[in-house]
């Protein structure tokens, strides 16, 4: 979960059941969606300033830390990255599901310290563009 202004961010992935569940059994710190489009320069010999068209987008996701103990999402997203395997996941703003991407796992991350929760981080490489959830 993360919290910006009083809104909350979630994150959620598509189980093999059909269900949605809340990676990191609802403690998710940093969730991070970075989106950005390479500009392709259009500028011509005889302009003065430059111009840029579209290109390519570009997403991806990253979720600092999440508890793992006993999580189904977290056991998608290691089976995922060992198989080469998509994963479809849901962003929620308060509550509300608003965003659905398929993905690519990129890294996963666990954390196994002595004498604390076992947590673990993921970036998550979004294929396509993300779609707005139909309400």
């Amino acid at each position: 979960m993360a919290v910006e202004n009083g809104t909350i961010y979630r994150l959620f992935v598509l189980l093999a059941s059909g269900a949605y569940a809340e990676v990191g059994s609802g403690k998710q710190k940093g969730l991070k969606f970075p989106e950005k489009r390479d500009m392709l320069e259009s500028s011509g010999k005889g302009d003065d300033g430059e111009y840029n068209e579209y290109g390519r987008y570009h997403g991806t996701i990253t979720l600092d830390s999440m508890i793992v103990t006993g999580d189904a999402g977290q056991s998608l997203f290691k089976t995922a990255l060992r198989t080469s395997q998509e994963v479809t996941i849901r962003i929620s703003v308060n509550g509300t599901q608003v965003e659905e991407a398929i993905c690519k796992i990129e890294s996963w991350d666990p954390d196994y310290s002595d004498n604390t929760i076992v947590t673990a981080s993921v970036s998550l490489r979004v294929q396509g563009l993300p779609y707005a959830v139909a309400p």
